[in-house]
């Protein structure tokens, strides 16, 4: 490959671009993100990340919010209805900062590359895809975590399908339900929560409490006796993230519910005006660039590249940078953060 220059950046840029295209090799370079699509594609606010002269940058989100709503007899109400009164709205603004950041890198030695007939510049284009894959998966299981963090009590507290965390004092915190009642009939269960917490469009990220009914329901829909499966588990939106919910949770099977907009994932780049085929100079034999993920929406990496002696070759040791965060939006009046956790366990004694 020799030294790295702009040209020979953009040469590897499109060589990702084909490895990725590739049905055979595509396999490697695609992740399990499924929690961090999940959170993406149900981010409802404005969110505007904020110039910043220190290294923190922090993100302005809008959550629209109408907390109140005052119900009057119409003999309350001003005769002259030109005198209008009502509720305000409230476009709640928040700043936070964007904490979280994820990095790796990888090293391409040419020395141990001389005489073989590997082509370089896949080489370095297969490790940086195999890296990012590596962030991507690392920072998906950040999300779920997160989400764990934000989780607050259910207000369904009648002891039935699910119990309480804490069986006395009752906390609500942590719902269970046994693994006896993990049937299609859960759904009904699971809509009386969103009913009870005012949940008003909510979805299900699951890692494998929901996996084997929603296979099943999908694959015996057609049948006289699987329609009804189907149905029942069609009543909530849900995404399933098993691969990155056994990381981080481990033996503990946990499935969220989510009211959509309650959540929101922001990130940004330095160098997101600078792709891999117009790097910027970062110092002598360096550069730097930005390089979207190919597998989490909106997230875009930023990439430091170096160039040494290798003997008669060159060594190139590439670092690439996430940085991200999740956010939970105002608490609702009823105290609830739009984030419940249910497990399937037996009831705590």
């Amino acid at each position: 490959m020799a030294t790295l220059t702009a040209a020979a950046l953009t040469a590897i840029y499109y060589s990702a671009e084909s490895l990725f295209k590739d049905g055979q090799k595509k396999a490697d370079y695609v992740a399990e993100v499924n929690a961090a699509k999940a959170v993406i594609e149900n981010t409802t606010a404005s969110i505007n990340v904020l110039d910043a002269n220190n290294k923190v940058r922090e993100a302005k989100i809008y959550w629209n919010k109408k907390t109140t709503t005052t119900i009057a007899d119409c003999a309350d109400t001003p005769d002259n209805l030109c005198a209008l009164t009502g509720d305000e709205s409230d476009a709640d603004s928040k700043t936070y900062q964007i904490e979280e950041c994820t990095s790796a890198g990888f090293v391409v030695d040419d020395a141990l590359y001389a005489g073989s007939n590997l082509n370089a510049n896949e080489v370095f284009a297969d490790n940086m895809l195999k890296t990012m894959k590596a962030l991507d998966e690392a920072i998906a299981q950040k999300v779920i975590a997160k989400i764990d963090s934000f989780s607050s009590a259910n207000l369904f507290t009648t002891v039935g399908v699910g119990c309480p965390g804490v069986a006395s004092p009752a906390n609500w915190g942590q719902t269970y339900i046994q693994p006896a009642y993990w049937t299609p009939e859960v759904m009904a269960y699971f809509l009386q929560v969103a009913r009870i917490n005012k949940f008003a469009s909510p979805f299900l990220l699951d890692g494998d409490n929901l996996y084997t009914l929603f296979f099943k329901a999908m694959n015996n829909a057609n049948n006289a006796d699987g329609s009804g499966a189907k149905s029942m588990m069609d009543k909530m939106k849900y995404y399933e993230d098993m691969v990155n919910m056994a990381v981080v949770n481990g033996a503990t099977k946990k499935t969220f519910m989510i009211e959509r907009g309650t959540t929101a994932f922001s990130s940004y780049s330095l160098w997101k005006s600078n792709g891999m085929t117009n790097p910027l100079p970062h110092g002598a034999g360096q550069f730097k660039f930005s390089v979207p993920s190919k597998n989490i929406p909106g997230l875009i990496y930023d990439v430091y590249t170096k160039d040494e002696c290798s003997g008669a070759y060159e060594k190139h040791t590439v670092r690439l940078q996430a940085n991200y965060d999740v956010f939970n939006g105002p608490a609702a009046l009823n105290g609830s953060t739009g984030v419940l956790e249910f497990i399937c366990g037996a009831c705590p004694a």
